[in-house]
């Protein structure tokens, strides 16, 4: 996961859904949390309370084109916020041919499908830790991930989808000004 460790982003809650997971599974799984804030700290002594503490790595924030390693090397990426717009890091996931597993809010709806993800309700780590569990034993395509954010997301498709707009407000007017 990747974020600003702020309570909003639910890391928290990740924490919990991990211990979780750990606990049904012959070898826990490893969680890489790339981000800073002030939740930091208390983030730590969660996970040492959990006992996660050799199952948790932090990584300090890095600039975007480092940041492809990590997308790269996870099974699976997650979001677990309270709220959201439209997360760059779950299209950048997604990219990268990653399945997400995130919660159902703002427009994280618009970017995850059956195809590309699951969605769970935000501040459930009881739906959070299911939900990792069966992307995990669950096969993705990555191509069919990559293709959703290229044929819908591109920063192409955003112009194109701009200038329909524009069109449409500028053929309006004109419509009314007649």
């Amino acid at each position: 996961s990747i974020g600003r460790f702020v309570p909003m982003k639910g890391f928290q809650i990740l924490l919990s859904a991990v211990a979780q997971l750990n606990h049904s599974l012959a070898q826990p799984a490893h969680l890489i949390l790339v981000g800073d804030g002030p939740q930091k700290e208390e983030l730590l002594r969660q996970a040492e309370v959990l006992g996660l503490l050799d199952t948790i790595e932090t990584v300090a924030p890095m600039p975007q084109e480092q940041l492809v390693a990590y997308y790269q090397q996870a099974d699976v990426f997650c979001l677990p916020s309270f709220s959201e717009g439209l997360p760059c890091v779950v299209v950048e996931a997604m990219a990268c041919g990653k399945p997400v597993v995130a919660t159902r809010v703002g427009g994280i709806p618009e970017l995850v499908d059956e195809k590309t993800g699951i969605l769970v309700p935000p501040g459930d780590p009881k739906s959070l830790c299911e939900a990792l569990v069966q992307a995990s034993r669950q096969t993705w395509d990555p191509q069919v991930i990559r293709q959703r954010i290229v044929d819908d997301f591109s920063f192409e498709k955003w112009t194109e989808n701009v200038f329909q707009v524009i069109n449409s407000v500028l053929t309006s007017r004109s419509v009314e000004s007649r």
